[in-house]
């Protein structure tokens, strides 16, 4: 129908314009997402020895013959970090000596000699976007856990319900879209022998999946599902978590408490205990604020997803993330394997419901936030 469209009328053009411009915009934003992906983590490259050794007594040159050497090498070192080479440059009173050994070090190199240099990561998981700007345009770029979203796979079937509740859906059409979900991924408890049924009778019968879903094409294939079913729930969760626990820096309170299964109130007062605290302070623990029912209830449901993980720095940065890539009016988000520099999956994205403004945890290298 599309195709017959576009073949005539005077929105011809702009059809076949889409047609084209979709998939290119979308190979840009993955490639940014996989750029990204691929700085996450430090890692060693091999480079040219004779050229490392050069680099190096051309610096230390450099500082001798400038009046203002220090501010100069400075300056050097801060290009060399923003480039990712992690190059220790010396004072000016080690220039002389340093020359003279970098010289016989250079004179002893053979030709086509490789050393190794750590490159330092440009990137981590953080709430403030990164400004990245590649030839005439500027693409704001948030890194995020995935535990930012739910885990379709593995959220249980009260959070799962109460979420869709929160999301939108009457309460009704979420505990039926909560059982399909769950018969449809084998949860053991949750089998529905009239499903089956169901799919059997269709003009082309197929079964269940009874195991983790693997692509968002599959919910098309849910019993009563609908294109706006599956839209909203590609907004919010992801298919490639570690667990069902999320971090909660990423959601408000109300979504907090749907997750947890507490008040909104004691979701928070939870999360208002996660922001920075004044100095010389002690703040209650989370049992003493909201009750040792609901603060279990709140750590169970954000387990393993602490401040350490948005910040990349306790290891976090080895499970996928979530990269949305935004430019113009345009926001792509994918779920990236950092590891392999692979995208898992696209994702979509609610403009209406971004990240809580609450006080981030630490920065991670190169940060830039977004002025409203």
């Amino acid at each position: 129908m599309l195709a017959l469209f576009a073949r005539g009328g005077p929105s011809s053009v702009r059809v076949a314009e889409g047609l084209v411009n979709y998939p290119l915009e979308r190979r840009e934003a993955e490639s940014v997402a996989v750029y990204v992906g691929e700085n996450i983590a430090p890692y060693s490259a091999s480079i040219n020895a004779m050229w490392q050794a050069q680099t190096q007594i051309n610096a230390l040159l450099s500082l001798q013959s400038n009046a203002s050497a220090q501010q100069a090498l400075q300056q050097l070192s801060d290009l060399l970090h923003g480039m990712g080479l992690n190059v220790q440059l010396p004072t000016l009173g080690d220039a002389s000596s340093l020359i003279a050994a970098q010289q016989a070090a250079l004179a002893s190199i053979s030709a086509g000699q490789q050393s190794t240099a750590t490159i330092q990561a440009q990137f981590a998981p953080q709430l403030q976007p990164y400004k990245i700007k590649l030839g005439d345009r500027t693409y704001d770029v948030t890194v995020s856990p995935v535990a930012a979203r739910p885990d379709l796979n593995h959220l249980g079937l009260r959070a799962l319900r109460d979420y869709l509740v929160y999301l939108g859906l009457a309460k009704d059409r979420a505990e039926r879209l909560t059982a399909l979900i769950a018969s449809w991924r084998g949860d053991a408890d949750a089998s529905d022998p009239g499903a089956a049924g169901w799919y059997v009778s269709r003009p082309s019968p197929y079964a269940e999946r009874r195991g983790p879903i693997h692509d968002w094409g599959e919910l098309y294939f849910l019993e009563e599902a609908s294109p706006d079913d599956v839209g909203l729930l590609r907004r919010h969760f992801a298919l490639h978590g570690t667990g069902a626990a999320v971090d909660p820096d990423y959601f408000d309170a109300g979504a907090m408490a749907a997750l947890a299964g507490i008040t909104p109130d004691e979701a928070a007062k939870a999360l208002a205990l996660r922001a920075p605290q004044p100095a010389g302070t002690t703040p209650p623990t989370l049992a003493e604020t909201i009750g040792p029912d609901a603060a279990l209830s709140f750590e169970q449901a954000t387990a393993m997803a602490d401040n350490s993980a948005v910040a990349g720095t306790s290891g976090a940065t080895v499970a996928p993330l979530i990269v949305s890539v935004t430019f113009g009016a345009d926001t792509r988000a994918f779920v990236l394997d950092p590891a392999k520099g692979q995208v898992l999956e696209d994702l979509e994205v609610d403009a209406g419901r971004l990240p809580p403004t609450r006080p981030a945890p630490a920065a991670g290298p190169g940060a830039e936030k977004r002025t409203p």
